[in-house]
């Protein structure tokens, strides 16, 4: 009898032991998996917050260069949008996109001066270096595919 039950509680206590090991190892990879999901929810909302703002910024820059070349604005005020966003960036983008966004900022105020210093396929180049930079800051963001 002593026997069986020696041999019950070794049994008993071998489930036991593979139960705890089960649990242990589930509990690591259900918070690894967790982990994953969150660390990529984060660069999802990055990625998504620098297109929204990239685009808005983008989109109003081509707004006041089309503007300039039918009638120059004189009110600060109008670009307010346009200076808004650069703010923006500047907050958040890497400093390659900063710059880059400062001579698309740069260009667009430009072309409501009194005298076009540069001509307006330069801001296309100026636009296109941002669009780069963008590229690249996106693309290390999210990380190796």
């Amino acid at each position: 009898m002593p026997n069986e039950i020696l041999a019950s509680l070794i049994s008993t206590g071998g489930t036991i032991i593979v139960a705890i090991l089960a649990a242990a190892i589930s509990y690591g990879v259900g918070r690894g998996m967790k982990t994953h999901e969150w660390r990529l929810g984060i660069v999802r909302e990055k990625v998504s917050l620098r297109h929204r703002l990239y685009t808005e910024f983008l989109a109003e820059a081509d707004r006041l260069v089309l503007q300039g070349l039918e009638a120059k604005t004189a009110q600060a005020s109008a670009f307010h949008t346009l200076t808004a966003r650069l703010s923006e960036i500047e907050l958040i983008g890497s400093d390659s996109v900063v710059e880059a966004a400062r001579g698309v900022c740069g260009s667009a105020l430009a072309s409501h001066a009194a005298a076009d210093a540069e001509p307006k396929d330069a801001f296309y180049d100026i636009k296109r270096n941002f669009v780069s930079a963008v590229r690249r800051e996106i693309s290390e963001i999210e990380g190796p595919s």
